[in-house]
């Protein structure tokens, strides 16, 4: 039976075109300045010209999830920031467009307050393991889940043993919670601090989540261990690098790309589209 999902007008799925996330961050500790959005006029701009650029999805952070071990700037935020950004963002990025907004959040306070303001689905990088009280969130509001490979915190899983393991423990955890089985993404953690050598395996093996039935996300863009492989860390080569990269998992069978550049990424995304290059 083929994977498919609808969030609002956006179809995903097996031969669904490739879904476009786009990133918008909150945070000015984000990694990447250009997707930073600080005031509420730049928040607006932004969001219109993602959605003029073709995005599907938006993603909207409020507090970087990047490791500070590659990225210094990537500091704790209390919970409370992180609820204030996200109550400022979300009523902003709602009135631009209807298109489904995702909460990128561990924390459910946040995940809560964003479904009530208006967002579609939780991300959750933690996989549903960081914050126990994101189970009552899931059973109340019964959102779109993105659940990330992550044993106990994000960037954690060592092996494609441990991506599948820790996936069918966040799985249970979502069922135990009532969740919509349907509604349910699935993000094999691309980064976090993983060594290059795992992401290309990861990358490879992309095929080994088909057993889950679910769609695939995959977060590639201007990931760290990208800037490593190409040995460059100008933009245009990052740029390139993460293209190459979301281009060979969209081929291997990712429904979703979380991308900082969705023009490029559209274009990706109907070349393999148009000739139904996906085996």
């Amino acid at each position: 039976m083929p994977v498919k999902l609808r969030i609002k007008s956006v179809k995903i799925g097996d031969g669904e075109p490739t879904c476009i996330m786009g990133v918008v961050n909150c945070s000015p500790e984000s990694f990447y300045p250009p997707s930073v959005k600080l005031t509420p006029r730049d928040l607006a701009k932004y969001t219109l010209n993602l959605v003029e650029d073709g995005v599907d999805i938006i993603d909207v952070g409020a507090a970087s999830t990047a490791p500070p071990s590659l990225y210094p700037a990537a500091k704790y935020i209390s919970e409370e920031e992180e609820l204030n950004r996200i109550e400022s963002a979300i009523p902003i990025i709602r009135d631009c467009t209807s298109l489904p907004i995702s909460v990128d959040t561990m924390r459910a306070r946040v995940a809560e307050r964003a479904l009530r303001l208006g967002a579609d689905i939780i991300n959750d990088v933690s996989g549903l393991k960081k914050d126990k009280k994101m189970l009552k969130v899931i059973s109340d509001y019964s959102p779109y889940l993105i659940l990330m490979a992550s044993m106990k915190e994000a960037g954690d899983v060592n092996s494609i043993n441990e991506m599948v393991l820790s996936l069918k423990e966040s799985l249970k955890l979502a069922v135990e919670a009532r969740a919509d089985k349907s509604k349910i993404i699935i993000d094999p953690g691309f980064g976090f601090g993983k060594s290059a050598d795992l992401n290309i395996r990861i990358l490879k093996n992309i095929r080994t989540l088909k057993v889950f039935r679910k769609p695939i996300l995959v977060g590639l863009s201007r990931k760290a261990f990208i800037k490593k492989i190409i040995g460059s860390d100008q933009d245009a080569d990052i740029l390139t690098g993460s293209l190459i990269a979301t281009t060979i998992a969209v081929l291997k069978g990712a429904h979703i790309i979380r991308v900082h550049d969705v023009k490029e990424a559209k274009i990706l995304s109907k070349f393999i589209s148009k000739y139904n290059l996906i085996d």
